[in-house]
């Protein structure tokens, strides 16, 4: 059964955003080394926006909640990204969402974003696995399968191991990355700092907290 189909596993860690992570695991997983993907859902209720974003260059996976500021949306929507070093532009996805399974999402976004059809399933202790169809595959098994029978396959199909990747919850900011973020308040200090010595802001990628000094703005370039 398993000639015709491909099973990617990974294992995750216990987030708030576990299922987003652990399906962009097994989406970053079988993906050309190359590849950097990144994931924003924006949902009208809760009134949050996801991201979660990795690549197996640097065999990382990062992400985080946004919970302020958040424009509500007419609808809701999962917008992909995809980038390479050869490339100029990102390749872009947008596609409605209606429901609040994000298992389903990655589904869907896969037989998009791939032309076949796909099924993600979270196991026991933070594991993910997709399963995607190759040519001939038997779409009524495929449909048919639930948690404890993906979990059984490795007893009860035949498979092989092509390869392993492994990936760990790394953004690789530091205030030095961060800094030229906010060249742009260099002639606005006021604005920015009012009458406090220092300021916290915060990673776009991970939410990693930073703190910020007038004099350090003062001699940071612009990016």
């Amino acid at each position: 059964m398993l000639q015709s189909l491909v099973l990617f596993a990974a294992a995750g860690a216990v987030f708030d955003l576990a299922f987003l992570f652990g399906g962009e695991f097994v989406i970053t997983s079988p993906r050309p080394w190359a590849e950097t993907t990144a994931w924003t859902v924006n949902l009208r209720a809760p009134r949050i926006n996801l991201f979660v974003t990795g690549s197996p260059l640097t065999e990382a996976i990062t992400g985080r909640i946004f919970t302020e500021d958040i424009r509500e949306p007419d609808r809701n929507f999962f917008y992909a990204q995809t980038t390479t070093p050869t490339s100029d532009e990102p390749r872009l996805s947008t596609m409605e969402v209606d429901d609040a399974d994000p298992l389903a999402w990655i589904s869907r976004f896969y037989e998009q974003s791939e032309q076949r059809p796909a099924r993600c399933f979270r196991l026991p202790d933070e594991h993910f696995v997709l399963i995607a169809a190759q040519p001939d595959c038997d779409l009524a098994w495929l449909e048919s399968l639930d948690e404890d029978a993906v979990a059984a396959i490795p007893t009860t199909e035949e498979t092989k191991l092509l390869e392993t990747r492994k990936f760990r919850f790394h953004c690789g900011c530091n205030l030095e990355r961060i800094l030229p973020i906010l060249g742009g308040w260099k002639n606005r200090l006021d604005e920015l700092f009012h009458d406090a010595a220092e300021i916290t802001i915060q990673c776009p990628r991970c939410a990693a907290s930073y703190r910020v000094t007038r004099h350090q703005l003062e001699t940071t370039d612009s990016p």
